[in-house]
């Protein structure tokens, strides 16, 4: 087996390839051009597994160049290759370095391979994510209009009234897309018939429960989203709160908040409420555990094809 790890950057791929024999280094540039120069390399050797980086939108054509000549590739989380090298006590950095460090990640760990997502998914995956900074932006206008000098907070203003008009229309993309593909329409409807889930949390959570990831039960869907409890105890000197992992989007987390807060308010879930007021849980801890409820819900919804029944 041979393995590659490419470190990909906005303009250029620092390639290793690990054989049995020895290693070799490539430095092209993350263009058409780049991606044929690799492939005259990677076609000298036999089973070659290539792993990278999930580093901003830099790889995905790479993927997809590679995946159409039938290379077997990996995309991880760039927090486990952080982690591995810290496991592997690594005191240098730099591209080189690291395009090695992926390769020997990819010999030790053998993540699986990735599988590439349908056309509508990615349109899908393209308008949420477009939702989701347009919400982020107008919060962030918000936030400065509480404390802005009068002279600016209208155009503070002007921007917040732009931000909503743009999500406004990008809700609209949405609908239009829903109509356009009815299957994926039926997924975000029985979606929102778990209660406090809306049209904006339900996309966000399609968007993720769609996307090819291999889910085997709601606990791993839980801690893909960084709603899992970790535990903070060793011997007798370490022993703290137990928290969530928060591995994973924070902006997954931020599109259960909400529907989770007006569960609460709303007492929505009023057997799971009383039960953890009557443990002494704070509202606090209520509301991240109606969180974790709900994207259990969700994943069983989108699993089973059927709408919410409560129980």
């Amino acid at each position: 087996m041979t393995y590659v790890g490419i470190d990909v950057s906005k303009k250029t791929l620092d390639c290793c390839v690990l054989d049995a024999d020895n290693e070799v280094y490539l430095k092209v540039q993350n263009s058409q051009g780049g991606y044929d120069e690799l492939m005259s390399l990677l076609v000298l050797y036999d089973d070659v597994h290539v792993c990278l980086e999930a580093t901003g939108s830099y790889w995905q054509s790479l993927v997809e160049f590679l995946a159409a000549n039938d290379v077997r590739v990996s995309v991880e989380n760039p927090a486990k290759i952080h982690y591995f090298a810290k496991a592997s006590m690594l005191r240098m950095k730099s591209d080189k370095r690291d395009a090695l460090l992926i390769a020997d990640y990819c010999k030790v760990m053998t993540p699986r391979l990735y599988s590439p997502v349908a056309a509508a998914v990615a349109e899908l995956k393209l308008l949420v994510g477009m939702y989701q900074r347009l919400k982020k932006q107008k919060i962030s206008e918000r936030v400065k209009l509480l404390e802005a000098p009068a002279l600016v907070k209208p155009l503070i203003n002007s921007n917040i009234e732009h931000f909503n008009n743009q999500l406004l229309e990008t809700k609209e993309m949405l609908k239009a897309f829903f109509r356009s593909n009815a299957d994926l329409a039926h997924k975000h409807e029985i979606l929102q018939t778990i209660p406090g889930i809306g049209f904006s949390s339900g996309v966000v959570l399609l968007s993720i429960l769609a996307s090819g990831y291999t889910f085997e039960s709601a606990n791993q869907f839980v801690a893909y989203l960084g709603l899992n409890p970790r535990k903070m105890e060793s011997g007798t000197a370490l022993k703290g709160r137990e928290r969530i992992s928060k591995i994973g989007k924070p902006e997954y987390r931020a599109a259960l908040y909400m529907p989770a807060v007006v569960a609460y308010s709303k007492n929505l879930y009023p057997d799971i409420v009383t039960r953890l007021q009557s443990n002494g849980k704070t509202p606090k801890v209520i509301i991240v555990a109606l969180m974790r409820k709900l994207a259990i819900y969700a994943y069983t919804v989108y699993k089973t094809n059927s709408a919410y029944v409560a129980k």
